[in-house]
């Protein structure tokens, strides 16, 4: 839980920073970048997925 929140904490700090230079001409540019870090970060969680899919079963019962 530590990992995921200090990963979105440094999210939320360098996307500003980030984009922040791209807004001269307007949105558009700060819009692409978003949504190439959205894109990469699905890539990344579908090859965890490819990676890890037994990690996808349900947890047998421990009775």
């Amino acid at each position: 839980m530590a990992l995921l929140t200090a990963g979105y904490s440094a999210g939320q700090i360098l996307g500003p920073l980030l984009a922040a230079p791209l807004l001269n001409h307007g949105y558009n540019q700060a819009l692409l970048l978003g949504s190439v870090m959205v894109a990469l970060a699905g890539a990344a969680a579908a090859a965890v997925c490819v990676r890890f899919p037994h990690h996808l079963a349900p947890a047998a019962p421990t009775a």
